[in-house]
């Protein structure tokens, strides 16, 4: 599919439409919740993560451009941390807030 919005689903019965982003430039691959639950991090296509804050579902609040591919699965760690797998084979390990590369913990050679 081509790039859209971040949609806001809540569940009580059937799935509920609440909130919709603008339109992104990139396709959002994965999500995970930080800060308590105030920031919300996306993996993108092309290599960034974008954050949003909850609530706040306009534009993006952050972004952290640096990995070379798209951003296939997020692990968090803990409130500030996050596990990046991308698409280069690399698990790298990153800080949000403020933003920072930490290392790599891994990669594969595909």
């Amino acid at each position: 599919g081509k790039p859209g919005p971040l949609k806001s689903v809540v569940k009580s019965g059937p799935f509920h439409f609440i909130r919709k982003s603008d339109d992104q430039e990139d396709e959002l691959l994965s999500l995970c919740l930080l800060k308590g639950g105030r920031k919300v991090v996306c993996g993108t296509q092309d290599g960034i993560l974008s954050v949003w804050s909850w609530g706040t579902w306009g534009d993006i609040s952050d972004r952290f451009p640096g990995h070379p591919q798209s951003i296939d699965a997020l692990l968090k760690i803990d409130e500030d941390t996050i596990l990046t797998g991308c698409s280069d084979g690399v698990v790298r390990i990153v800080q949000i807030h403020p933003d920072r590369l930490l290392g790599v913990l891994g990669d594969h050679d595909g």
